[in-house]
C-alpha cells in the first residue's frame, strides 16, 4: 500500500470518528456547558440541532466507509472514483475554511481546552483535504 492509500485510510477513519462525535449527547462529554446551552433553546431549535447532528453523523460515517471501500477495491482512477474523491476534497477544503473563518479562536475565547480541539480539527481537516487531493491530482496527471 502506498502513501496515497494510507492518506485515504486516515481520511476514511477520521471521517467515521468525526461522524460518531456528532451523535447527539456526546458533546456534553467534551463541552461541560453543552447540556445547559442546548436546554436553553426552544424545543424546535433543539430538534433542529439534533437533526443536523444526526445528518452529519450519518453523512460522515458514509463518507468514511465509502472511502475505506474505495481503498479496498480495485482503485483505477475511473471517472466515478475521481468524482467521489473531488467531492470529498471539496467538502474537506470547505470544512477547513469554515473552521478557520467561522470559529475564529481570538473572537470566541473558549479556553485552552477548546483551543486544543480547534487546532486539532484544523489539522485533521487539512490532512483529510490533502489525502483526497493527492489521488485527484494523480488522476489528472495520468
Amino acid at each position: 500500500m502506498n502513501m496515497m492509500m494510507y492518506g485515504l485510510v486516515f481520511a476514511g477513519i477520521s471521517s467515521i470518528v468525526l461522524g460518531i462525535f456528532h451523535i447527539p449527547g456526546i458533546w456534553g462529554i467534551v463541552f461541560t456547558t453543552w447540556h445547559a446551552e442546548i436546554n436553553s433553546l426552544s424545543l424546535l431549535n433543539r430538534k433542529l440541532v439534533n437533526t443536523v447532528f444526526i445528518a452529519l453523523c450519518l453523512a460522515l460515517v458514509a463518507l468514511g466507509a465509502s472511502t475505506l471501500f474505495l481503498v479496498g477495491s480495485d482503485f483505477q482512477f475511473d471517472r466515478f472514483q475521481v468524482c467521489f474523491l473531488v467531492l470529498c476534497l471539496l467538502f474537506w477544503v470547505w470544512r477547513l475554511i469554515w473552521q478557520i473563518l467561522y470559529f475564529p479562536y481570538r473572537k470566541l475565547k473558549p479556553g485552552s481546552r477548546l483551543l486544543s480541539l480547534h487546532i486539532a480539527l484544523i489539522a485533521i481537516f487539512a490532512v483529510n483535504a490533502i489525502a483526497y487531493a493527492v489521488p485527484v491530482f494523480a488522476a489528472f496527471m495520468n
